[in-house]
C-alpha cells in the first residue's frame, strides 16, 4: 500500500495502539495488526482480547487525561494522552479513529487515513 503521510505520525499511531493493546490486553493473548485499503483510505487496525471497554468509557476515551476504569488501570503506567494523540494525528491526515469492543470479539482500534494527506478534503 502506497501513500503520503508523516513517518513520525504513523509510527506514533502504531506504537500507541500496540502499547495499549499489550498493556490492557489479556495476558498471553495475541495482539494483531491489520493493514488494508478501504475505498480511498488506508486502515490500520490493532486488535486484542482483554477487558471490554464500556460504552461510558468509549464516550470519553479520546479526551485528554482520561483512562478507562481507574480501579482496574491504576497499576498500569500512563498519562491518558496516547489515544488523544492518535485521534489528533489521524485527523491531521484527513482520517478518523473507530473503536469496537465486545466480550466475544475483543477490542479493535481502527485508524483510517487518507492515502495522500497533502490533499485537502
Amino acid at each position: 500500500i502506497n501513500g503520503y503521510w508523516s513517518h513520525d505520525a504513523i509510527l506514533r499511531i502504531v506504537e500507541n495502539l500496540c502499547n495499549n493493546a499489550v498493556k490492557f490486553g489479556k495476558e498471553h493473548s495475541p495482539v494483531t495488526l491489520f493493514l488494508d485499503m478501504v475505498e480511498n483510505m488506508v486502515s490500520i487496525k490493532v486488535h486484542n482480547f482483554g477487558k471490554v471497554i464500556t460504552p461510558e468509557n468509549l464516550e470519553k476515551l479520546f479526551e485528554p487525561y482520561q483512562r478507562p476504569d481507574e480501579k482496574s488501570t491504576s497499576h498500569k503506567p500512563g498519562w491518558g494522552l496516547g489515544l488523544t494523540l492518535v485521534k489528533g494525528l489521524a485527523e491531521a491526515h484527513h482520517g478518523r479513529v473507530e473503536v469496537e469492543s465486545s466480550e466475544l470479539d475483543g477490542t479493535s482500534f481502527t485508524v483510517y487515513l487518507s492515502r495522500d494527506c497533502r490533499l485537502k478534503k
